[in-house]
């Protein structure tokens, strides 16, 4: 079954944290510098007690990061948090959430000229937005982009192997494939290239540890785009 790229479920709340200042460091014995590795099996919650944070001042410090799964087995996130005066804004946005869309409008509404300038002299804050405005179908360019939709199959070739096809990607461009269970962080397997028609079709391998249900994440960082695939128990 293909899955479409995810919509962002906590999406106004995280609105607000984009809006934040930047953050001030924060360090411990297991996050020196106010950053850490991820690691395997890391959720957004194993790194926020590792550090001794809230998960949210960890979304608000990683501009890539929206949920557990966009964690990267190796990669360096920063666990800092912003100023008081900040988080309290972001309060203020994230009670008008009663759901998303209705969020997206009445925070449309609110933001005054002088936010629209911050956001505009933050590339970070403006690339986070955008990133949103994507995920849900909304903005300029929302109507008429192709939704990406991969799909994974069990492949011939020995145990592990995992064909997967995605289509409605960014044509001719560099695609980073990786794996991880769902909700948690996911371990780079391969990178590819898609065609010109904006496809995809490349057999992976799974590594021996990664034993239960996974999600296939597609990630092209030169289009600020990530997609998952369903569910994939190995060996089905």
């Amino acid at each position: 079954m293909a899955r479409r790229i995810r919509t962002g479920g906590a999406a106004a709340a995280l609105l607000a944290l984009a809006f934040a200042a930047p953050p001030a460091q924060a360090a411990t014995s297991d996050c020196p510098g106010g950053t850490t590795t991820v690691e395997r099996g890391d959720t957004l919650s194993s790194i926020a007690a590792r550090c001794d944070v809230a998960e949210a001042v960890i979304i608000a410090a990683n501009p890539a990061i929206l949920g557990s799964g966009d964690l990267q087995i190796g990669s360096t996130v920063r666990a800092s948090g912003p100023p008081a005066a900040a988080l309290k804004l972001a309060k203020q946005f994230n009670d008008l959430a009663n759901d998303t869309a209705t969020a997206l409008g009445r925070i449309a509404g609110a933001v005054d000229t002088s936010l629209r300038d911050l956001v505009d002299r933050n590339p970070d804050l403006k690339s986070r937005l955008e990133r949103f405005a994507g995920q849900l179908g909304v903005g300029d360019a929302a109507p008429d982009a192709p939704r990406p939709e991969v799909t994974a199959k069990a492949a011939d070739g020995g145990a592990g192997l995992v064909r997967i096809a995605a289509k409605g990607l960014p044509k001719e461009s560099a695609i980073v494939i990786g794996a991880g269970p769902p909700q948690g962080a996911y371990a780079v397997l391969t990178a590819a290239r898609t065609s010109a028609a904006g496809t995809l079709d490349e057999a992976v391998r799974l590594p021996d540890w990664m034993a239960g249900p996974v999600v296939f994440v597609l990630r092209d960082d030169a289009n600020n785009i990530t997609a998952r695939s369903d569910r994939y128990a190995p060996g089905r």
